[in-house]
């Protein structure tokens, strides 16, 4: 998969995805998603094929905050808000290829919906321990600036102890 923001890259194009994003001044931005196929046609409701869907939920016509999803047959399997290496927090150029490739694995491997949901929730569970391990860090970052802001507190305190200690002599 190709992402570009211009149409010169549909030239010799199979299948493309577009996605509208309408910005608002109040900060919620309403996406929808467009699927052309190698005819030019727009099917409906962002129709892949073999009853598969993508898009982008809607934070005023769902309960989900906005995020990019898989549908089969009308079934939620999957949904993000984030790539797959835990970063790009809706920024969907970034978040697409792993939704495609994530889709082409369900088409291709899974023969039934239990199998594509164990593997959504797969992915799910590998893209929930990138978000711990990247919220860890920023937890051991934070205590290394509180450990660095505690020695010089130290630091500060035993300078002080030296000057009242001279004073008292």
């Amino acid at each position: 998969m190709t992402v570009s923001e211009t149409p010169h890259i549909l030239k010799g194009a199979k299948k493309c995805i577009i996605i509208h994003i309408i910005k608002s001044n109040k900060g919620d931005d309403r996406c929808s998603v467009q699927v052309l196929n190698c005819n030019g046609v727009v099917p409906p409701n962002a129709d892949l094929d073999d009853g598969f869907q993508i898009g982008i939920s809607d934070q005023a016509s769902n309960y989900y905050r906005p995020g990019m999803f898989i549908d089969y047959k009308e079934e939620r399997l999957f949904y993000t808000e984030y790539d797959f290496s835990g970063g790009n927090w809706r920024n969907w150029g970034k978040i697409l290829p792993d939704i495609w490739n994530l889709y082409l694995k369900l088409k291709n491997e899974c023969t039934n919906v239990h199998e594509m949901e164990m593997l959504c929730n797969i992915v799910k569970r590998d893209n929930k321990i990138i978000d711990l391990s990247r919220k860890l860090d920023q937890e051991k970052y934070k205590n290394l600036q509180k450990d660095i802001q505690i020695k010089a507190y130290k630091t500060l305190l035993d300078e002080i102890r030296e000057l009242v200690e001279k004073n008292h002599q």
